[in-house]
């Protein structure tokens, strides 16, 4: 399961595949939405970030990579 976490007061959205990474609930970030994919999601997150001009954020280790 990945999520999109959005903090609006950094202006920051976040793809995420880490359970630790719910704690940002608690610091004010938001949940917009959960995806079965990593693309999915992160398709998702670049549609909000677009449109809100935001800073899109991911962990290298958990994105797709592009030679596979």
């Amino acid at each position: 399961m990945f999520r999109v976490l959005i903090d609006h007061k950094g202006w920051r959205i976040l793809v995420t595949g880490r359970e630790e990474d719910l704690d940002l609930l608690d610091a004010g970030w938001e949940l917009a939405g959960e995806y079965e994919s990593w693309r999915k999601a992160y398709k998702a997150a670049m549609r909000l970030a677009d449109a809100h001009d935001m800073i899109l954020e991911w962990y290298l280790e958990e994105a797709p990579s592009a030679t596979a």
